[in-house]
């Protein structure tokens, strides 16, 4: 290792060492749901929240409701605003399985609210239906209101 690199690596971990509580509060502040009392999902129309009624009516304990939420509401907007990598239904669907595994993975809500599962999968059968189709735009534009009227129902 050359002196400049390791001179680089001390400076970094002086820096780190005096500021680094400050640079990673500094640093949520401007990461997106970072900050749970931050996060204000607009309030969905009548059509969605009916659509959600039975999950917003689910007693969910405010960390795991704050997640669900969370989750959500960043998939509504990967939806929304997708290049063209989610093209059908049926990869919505996959993408949604792993993210969500990913997301809740562990035993913090694994089995804690039996029925949640279900009802969230229901309603997003609603928005796009069980055949694997082409994510058209009024699908996507249906799908990403469905999404964010499911995270909206946790607040």
């Amino acid at each position: 290792m050359t002196n400049n690199i390791k001179i680089i690596a001390i400076a970094l971990l002086l820096v780190g060492a005096f500021f680094g509580e400050n640079i990673v509060e500094n640093i949520q502040n401007y990461i997106p749901l970072a900050n749970n009392e931050k996060v204000e999902i607009p309030t969905p129309s009548i059509e969605y929240k009916t659509l959600v009624q039975s999950i917003q009516n689910t007693k969910i304990d405010k960390k795991d409701a704050n997640q669900i939420r969370d989750f959500f509401w960043q998939l509504s907007q990967v939806v929304k605003s997708d290049p063209g990598f989610i093209k059908t239904t049926g990869q919505f669907r996959e993408f949604n399985i792993v993210a969500g595994g990913l997301n809740f993975a562990g035993p913090s809500l694994k089995n804690k609210y039996p029925n949640l599962g279900e009802e969230i999968d229901g309603v997003i059968i609603t928005a796009v239906g069980k055949e694997n189709i082409p994510l058209t735009s009024q699908k996507r534009n249906s799908l990403s209101k469905t999404l964010q009227a499911v995270a909206w129902s946790m607040q």
